[in-house]
Formats: C-alpha cells, sequence, structure tokens
C-alpha cells in the first residue's frame, strides 16, 4: 500500500534523481555504443540500395482483389446479420447474402505464395 509521504519520494525529483544515478553506467555503455551501430545501420542501408525488389504487379492486383473480397465479405456478413435479426422479408435474402459473403471471405483468405517465398 502507498502511504502519502512515500509517493512522494517515488515520483519526486529526488527519486528522479536516483533513478538516473542508478542507470548512468547503463547510459554511458550505450552512449559510447551509439556511434558503432549506427554506422551499422547505415552501411546495412547503403548495401541494400540497389537490391530493392521489385514489385510483381501481377501479384499486387491479386493482393488487392483479394483485400476487396475481404471487405465485401465482411460487410456483407454485417449486413446478412441485420437482415435476419431484424427478421426482414423474404428471410432467404439474409441466408443468400450470408452464404454469398462468407464465400467471398473464403475466395479472399490470404494464400501462400506461389513460389514458396515468404511475404512480409
Amino acid at each position: 500500500m502507498l502511504y502519502p509521504g512515500h509517493w512522494s519520494e517515488q515520483t519526486g525529483v529526488q527519486a528522479m534523481s536516483r533513478r538516473i544515478a542508478a542507470d548512468l553506467p547503463e547510459i554511458r555503455y550505450v552512449l559510447q555504443n551509439l556511434p558503432t551501430v549506427a554506422r551499422r545501420l547505415v552501411d546495412e542501408v547503403l548495401e541494400q540500395d540497389g537490391k530493392l525488389p521489385i514489385p510483381d504487379r501481377h501479384a499486387m492486383y491479386r493482393r488487392e482483389r483479394r483485400q476487396y473480397q475481404v471487405i465485401g465479405g465482411a460487410a456483407g456478413v454485417v449486413a446478412a446479420a441485420l437482415l435476419l435479426g431484424l427478421g426482414a422479408e423474404p428471410a432467404w435474402l439474409g441466408w443468400v447474402v450470408g452464404a454469398a459473403s462468407l464465400v467471398a471471405l473464403f475466395l479472399g483468405r490470404p494464400k501462400p505464395p506461389v513460389n514458396g517465398a515468404r511475404s512480409r
């Protein structure tokens, strides 16, 4: 349990200065190694500069089509739930919309790449 006097010790300036003093060795180590890490990152970026992959337009088209199928399927599921839940007539319309939406969701599911490579 925290008491009012103890609370001021934990959040006050003195407590903050004690925490900084306790962390000084770690802060010093990080600051000493920061130029090395930054240089390594810059070198990695420069190495990859000419190796950027060329986007496959057909794959992008398939991905966008699947995205639209999933969005349409999700909207259809919501519409079917509303139609069935509100008791709209004819009742079979809600079931047809729901079934078509589930098919759209199934067709829009993520598929593994053709060449077996993993995408990010």
